[in-house]
């Protein structure tokens, strides 16, 4: 059996869409016998902090509300973050159920920095047990600025944590080559799987669509912005001054006054393919620093659409796997650049984009192959 470990986080974030599609596909494809443990979790006004586990301890803390006075009276108790209040608790039951069930795998996704301890502590109980980490976005040397006063910490809790796995899953190259060099770690024992798209629901949607004929180019957004690391500054600049230009933002809880810009709420997937497939032009804003890759770039690379790709770092591993795609335009993250780029393009431009290519390739099956592949 292969035991699944994650924090119950909302359905639309990468951690939780990746496990979900990943397990349905080993179930339906390669008749894998798993059982999932989620934390239960509910997030926190204060720095998007998160607490794990429905203890009395949980439903005291919820109840008085006192998590920001935990964390200035009890730094230690919980380091590296609030989590780790609560994560005993979890780790008994998992242990337990270890004991009672025939796991061969545990595969426990690494997030936060507390979930590291569930790896000390279940390598302790068992010392033969195949555990696997998927790190997904590194939480260490990770672009979020705001963990970098606890970096210290947290990368002696890592080098352990590693250090006890059988084997760790990275989205990308470079940051396997970061785990490679930080940690001194046999190569073998990394493997790259992705983020993956619903290719089924991008078809049904695509199949279903009906050409607008609107003069105006549509540009779509979905996601979160961030200062300097993610930054739209330059991009609503560029798209203020030109009329020729209706740009639709979704989920990025930006609320402003900007002409021919249009923010507007998350949707659910489903919905919100539906509006990016009866987009002109699909927007992608790369990070500007950092090693992880957004999966978000897979995903509009299924709709086979035209894609404004913004970059900052001709360096990044998004920037190196897009480079040969052809309906994908590159613009410096600059203001003349993408005023400059948004006065070229025109339907005409658009249609002699080449976008011929497999989308399979980045499907959760495809990834789910990968996964089947380091279990015993």
């Amino acid at each position: 059996m292969t035991l699944f470990v994650y924090p119950e986080l909302d359905y639309l974030v990468p951690r939780s869409i990746r496990i979900h599609n990943i397990t349905k596909n080993l179930k339906v494809h390669h008749n894998v016998n798993f059982r999932i443990y989620k934390y239960n979790i509910d997030k926190v006004v204060e720095k998007d902090s998160v607490i794990f586990s429905a203890s009395w301890k949980f439903r005291l803390v919820k109840k008085l509300k006192i998590t920001y006075f935990l964390r200035k009276l009890f730094p230690k108790t919980l380091s590296p973050d609030i989590n780790n209040l609560f994560l005993n608790d979890n780790i008994k039951d998992i242990i337990e159920f270890i004991n009672d069930n025939n796991v061969q795998n545990i595969i426990i996704v690494v997030y936060p920095f507390s979930s590291y301890k569930i790896v000390l502590k279940i390598r302790e109980a068992f010392p033969d047990l195949n555990i696997i980490l998927d790190i997904g976005d590194p939480l260490f040397n990770n672009a979020d600025k705001s963990n970098r006063k606890n970096q210290e910490k947290n990368f002696k809790l890592e080098i352990e944590a590693v250090k006890n796995a059988s084997k760790l899953i990275v989205t990308n190259l470079k940051t396997k080559e970061f785990y490679l060099k930080t940690y001194n770690i046999d190569q073998e024992k990394i493997s790259i799987i992705p983020q993956g798209v619903d290719t089924e629901l991008v078809k049904s949607v695509k199949s279903n669509l009906n050409n607008l004929n609107v003069e105006k180019l549509r540009l779509v957004y979905s996601g979160i912005f961030y200062k300097d690391l993610r930054s739209p500054e330059n991009l609503f600049k560029a798209i203020n001054s030109n009329n020729n230009i209706n740009f639709d933002v979704y989920g990025s809880f930006i609320k402003r006054n900007i002409s021919n810009v249009y923010f507007k709420n998350r949707l659910p997937q489903d919905e919100l393919f539906e509006e990016q497939v009866k987009a002109d032009i699909l927007v992608f804003i790369d990070n500007a620093y950092g090693i992880q890759t957004s999966g978000k770039i897979f995903e509009l690379l299924s709709f086979q659409k035209p894609i404004l790709f913004i970059y900052s770092n001709e360096e990044s591993e998004t920037f190196n796997c897009i480079k040969h795609y052809e309906n994908i335009i590159k613009v410096k993250n600059e203001l003349k650049s993408i005023e400059n780029v948004l006065n070229e393009i025109n339907k005409d431009y658009l249609r002699n984009l080449n976008s011929s290519y497999d989308i399979e390739q980045f499907s959760w099956g495809n990834r789910s192959n990968l996964y089947s592949k380091i279990l015993i």
